[in-house]
């Protein structure tokens, strides 16, 4: 009897079925077919077929259900694709079911009524001032690579990762190219539509239906060949002779939901197991992947191009006179001076201000999370944004009934109104959704780019960066450089960047005035080391969320007897709903051993006392 594996997209092992004796032959290893589940006919994939006598059955011949019909006789996932789910499964803890579900492309079983080819919206026209000889040496290891290889370009600037990623798809022909965001992505597609017109494509979350179908239509009739998206695009089911990762250190390709897999080391495993070369392109290496080149795991290269960097000014708060709310004298002069050659004003808040009681010196904070709330002028109201909790604004103090409430700090909104009243600019708050400032334009944001990839200005102003560098968790600092360094993109090499900060001696500030990021990142391995934090150790996140926190506390000694930490029981908000939330936090130099100990804790949870949630190498914790 022959027998199959399938996996179905839910929260499932793999189950055994039957092969019908007249499909048997049409019937390999990676194709979709139907299969009943719960007297439903799903859509499964085939994960395994060998044959079984009866007496050799895995389960009883009378539960053994037969496969009620093949979708397609071309196998949606090749070997390598089939391979990569079952290091998916493994490597990230997550049943194959959950694993499957992240890799199926929804769009190729239903087909939409009108169909349209995905075309990125204008958003003006980057310049990129980099030539294709830019790139000799790595042209040259790619091409002399011989099979898998994983390589680090650290370029830069920007622009190159865009024609670099370019060159190589055109002298490949067949590139799956990873972007962190769809912004991202588009420009590089834009790029490459110049030169493989009709061998591109783009896939991402927001374009229509009719779009994603066309597309993975494309690429299964062979029409398509490079495939250009964000993240999901590393499971696209193409045979490719290059992967690459552009801005390979983005937290972006970290995925929130189960598995949570991070899409950057995933393209490296793919091309381990296609044996094709893998590129991670970046001006800023993370630190996992500058582990991986010291373990001479990765080969590094680095840009022949030279440049050079706008000047940096750092102003010390608490001893700068204020105008106003983090607008100090030093900016202030530069704002009256530059503001019409382009001014990027950059605070970690938005909104308008918090709000402080001056009898008892307390902020009005969140009633459910109790994190400060912040006053949007816009809409009038109070706005959690931890946990979305809104109300209108407050007449008498929560903590003490005091009436003396006043503003206090500053978001994007208040920094407007107060720059706009000092030097009668034009001013404008950056939203998620614009497409282009001008160079001229005197700009109110926070940390993201989104926007203004094309744009250049002649200053650009952090307000309170400390804020960034404070964040609880472990790549707080990395990212806060990370992203100093894509934003200072937007800023004219002749410009001047301007950093306010409580911490002027900080080691981060050292390395940006001197602009010499590989300064920062040995330093920052070396902490880490000496912290046996990772990438020196390996660890794995474990919560747990429960309605009743006697839940939790059962599961803290058996955490303790395996060595691990736990925070909590803490409550926290939900989706509008308290819950009692506990980690236990599994740190080890042996990935192997780890995994062993997670999987034996996870067989003693309950789950259906509670909700687990597994993070195998957590950006955040």
């Amino acid at each position: 009897m022959l027998l199959a594996d399938l996996v179905f997209p839910q929260n499932l092992e793999p189950l055994t079925y039957s092969v019908p004796t007249d499909v048997e032959e049409r019937l390999c290893k990676g194709q979709l077919v139907y299969a009943p589940l719960k007297n439903k006919k799903k859509i499964a994939l085939v994960l395994n077929l060998y044959r079984a006598d009866r007496e050799t059955l895995p389960v009883e011949a009378s539960k053994v259900k037969p496969i009620a019909a093949i979708c397609d006789d071309v196998p949606a996932f090749h070997n390598a694709l089939v391979e990569l789910l079952k290091w998916v499964a493994d490597y990230y803890v997550s049943s194959f079911g959950n694993a499957f579900k992240s890799m199926l492309f929804k769009e190729l079983l239903k087909r939409p009524k009108k169909l349209k080819r995905a075309i990125p919206l204008k958003k003006g026209t980057c310049k990129l001032d980099v030539q294709p000889d830019s790139f000799p040496r790595l042209i040259e290891t790619v091409e002399h690579s011989g099979g898998y290889k994983t390589i680090i370009y650290h370029a830069q600037k920007e622009a190159e990762e865009i024609v670099l990623s370019a060159e190589l798809a055109e002298r490949n022909q067949n590139a799956i190219i990873l972007a962190p965001e769809i912004e991202d992505a588009e420009i590089i597609y834009t790029e490459l539509l110049k030169r493989l017109p009709d061998r591109v494509c783009l896939y991402h979350s927001e374009l229509k239906p009719s779009e994603r179908y066309e597309t993975l239509s494309g690429i299964k009739e062979g029409r398509y060949t490079i495939v250009v998206g964000t993240r999901s695009v590393v499971f696209v089911p193409i045979r490719p002779k290059i992967i690459i990762v552009t801005r390979e250190h983005s937290l972006s390709y970290k995925q929130e939901e189960s598995p949570r897999i991070n899409a950057r080391d995933t393209a490296v495993m793919r091309g381990y197991l296609e044996d094709v070369p893998v590129v991670l392109t970046t001006i800023t290496p993370s630190t996992e992947s500058y582990f991986n080149v010291l373990k001479k795991k990765y080969i590094y290269i680095q840009s022949i191009n030279k440049r050079s960097f706008p000047r940096v000014s750092l102003v010390r708060l608490g001893k700068t006179p204020e105008i106003a709310p983090y607008i100090t004298e030093p900016l202030y002069r530069r704002l009256k001076e530059h503001h019409k050659e382009g001014f990027l004003l950059i605070i970690q808040r938005l909104g308008y201000s918090m709000i402080r009681c001056e009898d008892c010196n307390e902020l009005v904070n969140c009633p459910k999370c109790l994190r400060p709330m912040m006053y949007h002028r816009s809409s009038g109201k109070l706005l959690c944004h931890h946990c979305g909790q809104s109300s209108s604004v407050l007449e008498v103090c929560p903590a003490c009934s005091g009436h003396r409430l006043t503003h206090y700090g500053a978001g994007t909104e208040r920094i407007a109104h107060e720059v706009r009243k000092l030097t009668n600019a034009e001013i404008r708050e950056k939203k998620d959704e614009a497409n282009l400032y001008p160079g001229h334009t005197t700009l109110v944001g926070t940390l993201s780019r989104k926007g203004i990839r094309c744009s250049l200005f002649s200053s650009m102003a952090f307000l309170n960066p400390d804020i960034m560098l404070n964040q609880p968790y472990l790549k707080s600092t990395e990212r806060f450089v990370q992203e100093l360094y894509s934003l200072k993109e937007s800023l004219r090499e002749d410009g001047v960047l301007i950093l306010q900060t409580y911490l002027p001696w900080h080691d981060v500030y050292k390395s940006i005035k001197n602009w010499n990021y590989m300064e920062f990142l040995k330093k920052t391995l070396r902490k880490r080391k000496e912290l046996s934090l990772p990438p020196y150790r390996k660890i794995i996140l474990i919560e747990l969320k429960s309605k009743k926190p006697g839940t939790l506390h059962s599961y803290i000694e058996r955490a303790k007897k395996r060595n691990a930490a736990t925070v909590g029981p803490y409550m926290e908000e939900v989706s509008g709903k308290s819950v009692w939330t506990m980690k236990i936090i599994l740190k080890g130099s042996r990935t192997e051993n780890l995994h062993k100990i997670c999987r034996k804790l996870l067989e003693e949870i309950n789950s259906k006392e509670l909700s687990v949630r597994v993070d195998v190498d957590p950006v955040a914790f």
